[in-house]
């Protein structure tokens, strides 16, 4: 396949050859009427621009349907993570695979044990990502989520069968192999068939669907947390069985990414994909499609490759190191505190009971965090947010860590673990969510699949080490620092925040080709939302 370079098109915009003839030689694509020139591409640009987000969901229904539909692979990556950090907390799993205390006249699973089950499935995750990045790329994003679909259907078996702690698992780092591929494509997806104005709310509903998984794992947890048998946990793994096979149909029928047939030069399925994608284009998606072209020969010129050495080369290295720093300080900034509510809870003072009950209001309030942050993007930028979320996250946790220092108490107690629901809340409104906006936008077109990967496996590295040593910091059979956990996670948090502040850009309102050029010419992460992208074009 001869896809042009910029021997036609160099960084400075001159005309660049007809997507006609790159559709011809590399898959004889001769459907497509005319030349497409660089004024089309730049109408096209234009009208991005110019588009409301009303308008733009009037126009590209099916884009928004589609994208929710593969985001929603996410719901088992989430409802597990939230299932297997609450199974710690539930009396008859508790019984099954933990050890009697004497002191307190209760089971509870040891720390090793619990550090090793609430990281197992990240080393499943780990090699599924890196499996997704080269595969994705050879056979398109829409049958790769259909492959890891029947994989999840295969690894829910050895969880539900566990009887030993070991094959408990393994059970987990078999399922963390699919949910590795579908954290992979659902961002990279949503920012591939999501017009600008859309682009920052279909990303950041990947979240949602955490939201979503999570809600749900409560809601099955909370209703068997009083049985004393073994169904008590098989049937919250059970549970996972009921949404495979209706994805599985979904996918079948999904459009592939239309930047993924681009970089494969079949242009005229490329141009279909758009028209299929909007129920109401008043433009020629071949302006579309030229747009796409424009933007992927731009890459080229800058020697952007599609594997994953190439994320590491030229002006990709910094987009690859920013894409994974903001991935890799989601635990950072407290998040694996948080994912252990009903632990923490229980440690901090609480029943179990009302430590499941509080659990089922923290995701609710979690889940209308993330519905606030839709506000928070069509407001703010996305470095605004995710410094703001940062700040208000550091000073959650130093509060929950002074009043750690107290004596234990029913005030006490209860405010520990409201103001653990406090911190969701903030990070389901700003830093998670803005995450995987970030990350999409952030990647170039090329390499956003490898982009994605290694920052999903930043985060699964970050993740093990922070849910290694929590449960150390927290569990009453090592450090019981209970709340003044938070001092360790407010200070990590700080150290967040600086980061991000020197080298986390902006981008929303910023289409793939301007941000392409503002990498090119190395403009500062604090000068991105000033700038004036036609003089950069111009230099």
């Amino acid at each position: 396949m001869n896809i042009p370079t910029l021997a036609q098109v160099d960084i400075e915009e001159k005309p660049y050859t007809s997507h006609v003839e790159v559709a011809n030689e590399a898959h004889n694509d001769g459907d497509i009427k005319g030349d497409l020139t660089l004024n089309e591409a730049m109408e096209a640009e234009a009208i991005e621009h110019s588009m409301g987000i009303i308008e733009a969901l009037r126009t590209y229904p099916w884009a928004v349907f589609w994208s929710i539909s593969v985001s929603m692979c996410v719901v088992s990556e989430a409802y597990d993570n939230a299932l297997i950090n609450t199974l710690f907390g539930l009396s008859a799993f508790k019984k099954q695979f933990g050890v009697y205390l004497p002191a307190s006249q209760k089971y509870t699973l040891t720390a090793p044990w619990q550090s090793a089950l609430s990281q197992s499935s990240a080393i499943g995750c780990f090699i599924g990502i890196i499996f997704t990045g080269w595969i994705s790329e050879k056979i398109g994003y829409r049958k790769t989520a259909i492959l890891g679909q029947f994989l999840m259907i295969a690894a829910i078996f050895l969880t539900f069968f566990a009887d030993r702690l070991w094959i408990l698992l393994l059970g987990e780092i078999a399922c963390g192999f699919p949910w590795g591929m579908f954290i992979n494509l659902a961002p990279a997806y949503a920012s591939e068939v999501a017009p600008l104005p859309l682009r920052g709310f279909l990303t950041v509903y990947v979240q949602l669907c955490w939201c979503i998984g999570q809600f749900i794992a409560a809601g099955v947890l909370y209703s068997v947390n009083t049985r004393t048998d073994k169904w008590a946990y098989k049937i919250p793994f059970a549970v996972q069985w009921a949404w495979p096979l209706p994805l599985i149909f979904l996918l079948i029928f999904a459009p592939e990414s239309p930047w993924w047939l681009v970089r494969k030069g079949r242009l005229a399925e490329a141009e279909k994909v758009v028209r299929r994608l909007g129920g109401k284009i008043d433009q020629d998606p071949k302006n579309t499609v030229a747009m796409m072209v424009r933007t992927n020969e731009i890459e080229i010129a800058n020697e952007t490759g599609v594997s994953f050495k190439d994320c590491f080369k030229g002006v990709d290295r910094r987009r690859t190191l920013i894409v994974c720093m903001i991935f890799g300080m989601q635990p950072l900034s407290g998040l694996t505190l948080g994912n252990q509510f009903v632990f923490f809870s229980e440690q901090a003072g609480l029943d179990s009971s009302n430590a499941f009950k509080m659990n089922l209001g923290n995701n609710a309030i979690a889940f209308l965090g993330t519905i606030f942050s839709w506000f928070l993007i069509s407001w703010f930028g996305r470095r605004t947010i995710y410094l703001g979320g940062l700040m208000f996250a550091m000073a959650d946790l130093y509060i929950i860590a002074f009043i750690g220092i107290a004596k234990s108490s029913s005030g006490v107690n209860w405010a520990t673990s409201g103001l653990m629901i406090a911190y969701n809340f903030i990070y389901d409104a700003a830093i998670g969510p803005l995450t995987y906006a970030i990350i999409s936008e952030m990647s170039s077109v090329r390499l956003r699949s490898k982009s994605i990967g290694l920052a999903r496996n930043t985060y699964y590295i970050t993740h093990i080490i922070a849910g290694i040593t929590t449960p150390y910091m927290i569990n009453s059979t090592a450090g019981n620092l209970k709340g003044k956990a938070g001092f360790i996670w407010g200070t990590m948090a700080v150290f967040c925040f600086v980061l991000a502040f020197f080298h986390l850009p902006e981008t929303k309102g910023r289409n793939y080709r301007e941000l392409d050029l503002l990498f090119h010419r190395k403009t500062p992460a604090r000068k991105f939302a000033s700038t004036n992208i036609e003089e950069v074009a111009e230099e």
